[in-house]
């Protein structure tokens, strides 16, 4: 399901907040659109950490909020499938909650869960 224009409005103003918040360089941001994840760029992972919490799908003690998360794959994903990439994606843990966003966005980037946030 497309995004409407309201919510595509609401996540560039999160992807700006997220950048000047944590100064990453944005075409890391464009790369891992396209499937080049940076892993080792700590901006990069604070910025995911960031995009994450804004929409929610993390909680501030950097864990994952599975209900909200479900809810938002809802819209690329039937049903059956939104198990199974949970169960693939939402235990991977990082070094710290920068770590584990970019682990857990790249798992589910991979898994074309969240194709509607990320473009």
């Amino acid at each position: 399901a497309e995004l409407n224009d309201e919510q595509k409005a609401k996540l560039k103003e999160f992807r700006t907040q997220c950048v000047t918040e944590t100064g990453v360089d944005e075409s890391f941001i464009d790369k891992a659109k396209n499937g080049e994840w940076m892993m080792d760029d700590m901006k990069l992972r604070c910025f995911m950490k960031c995009m994450m919490l804004k929409i929610k799908v993390m909680k501030e003690d950097g864990t994952l909020d599975e209900e909200v998360t479900k809810k938002k794959m809802g819209n690329d994903l039937p049903a059956d499938k939104i198990d199974e990439v949970m169960m693939k994606c939402k235990d991977m843990k990082g070094a710290d909650a920068c770590e584990t966003a970019m682990m857990m966005m790249k798992c589910y980037a991979e898994q074309k869960a969240f194709v509607s946030l990320t473009h």
